[in-house]
């Protein structure tokens, strides 16, 4: 079989993949299936209460938050569908994909990690495959305003982001 046509494939089922497992998880959350905590927990001290409990009790407090993040993986979900829209999709699944990683071995949620790290390496594998575009899109392009004529004040004063910089790290820092 041609690699291309093998890679085509895979793209294309890591695609679907991703996208019909994250709309279950949306809709999880939707119908407050996920995020919820048994009333057993209510009575145990902190100590006491694994990562998994303490995390859904901390997500489940805020309905509008668990809403937030369903509609946004509805919409990447959507977006993944269609070849067209696939960049944005996998742009905007990473975004939340990357922190549910982290907060799942963060705070070792035993059950939902090899599912979301299988989910995230089929994302990254689809940003990369298009890594020619997004490369020449975020590190070759030209910055916004590069053509337009600037005033010599202007390049000058620019030069300042050299101390700001140090500046504001050093300053909360310590302040």
């Amino acid at each position: 079989m041609d690699l291309k046509k093998l890679h085509l494939y895979l793209y294309t089922f890591c695609r679907y993949f991703i996208a019909t497992i994250i709309i279950s998880y949306a809709f999880a959350k939707l119908l407050e299936t996920q995020f919820t905590t048994q009333p057993s927990v209510y009575d145990k001290p902190i100590s006491s209460l694994s990562g998994f409990q303490l995390t859904w009790y901390y997500y489940g407090y805020s309905y509008w938050y668990g809403t937030i993040i369903a509609v946004t993986q509805i919409a990447s979900s959507l977006l993944l569908f269609f070849r067209k829209t696939t960049r944005i999709g996998v742009i905007l699944f990473l975004t939340y994909m990357v922190n549910i990683v982290m907060v799942d071995f963060a705070y070792d949620i035993e059950g939902a990690k090899g599912m979301a790290t299988l989910l995230l390496a089929m994302g990254i594998f689809i940003f990369v495959s298009d890594y020619k575009v997004f490369f020449k899109l975020l590190i070759q392009e030209p910055p916004l305003f590069d053509t337009v004529e600037r005033p010599n004040w202007f390049t000058k004063f620019s030069k300042v982001k050299y101390l700001y910089i140090p500046v504001v790290f050093i300053g909360f820092l310590y302040y």
